[in-house]
């Protein structure tokens, strides 16, 4: 951790001396960088915070959904797989019993 972040969490706040006006997340270290900025710069930031905020939202819900697309698709797969193999095994047993069927007529 950075020294000023260590100051930062280790800095004890009597909320006491705070009035009701005040924030306490409002307080400037001293090895800490301050800058001014105009109303619209802020509203700027404020609307690109928003507007990120929106889309990351809207991003973890498309992949909440696709998440749940995707495992019905695996699950999907899974039960076309087992049909698949049965169907298989069948195949595998009629071609058997018709082979020996066919060997058994040739024999006699």
């Amino acid at each position: 951790m950075s020294e000023t972040t260590e100051t930062l969490m280790s800095k004890k706040l009597d909320r006491s001396e705070w009035n009701s006006t005040k924030n306490v997340d409002n307080f400037k270290e001293a090895q800490e960088l301050t800058v001014t900025i105009t109303l619209a710069e802020y509203r700027d930031l404020i609307k690109d915070n928003a507007t990120s905020s929106y889309k990351i939202s809207k991003k973890v819900d498309k992949i909440s959904d696709l998440e749940d697309e995707n495992k019905k698709l695996k699950e999907q797969v899974k039960i076309l797989q087992k049909e698949r193999n049965e169907l298989l095994q069948r195949t595998k047993v009629s071609y058997t019993t018709q082979f020996n069927d066919s060997e058994s007529s040739d024999e006699e």
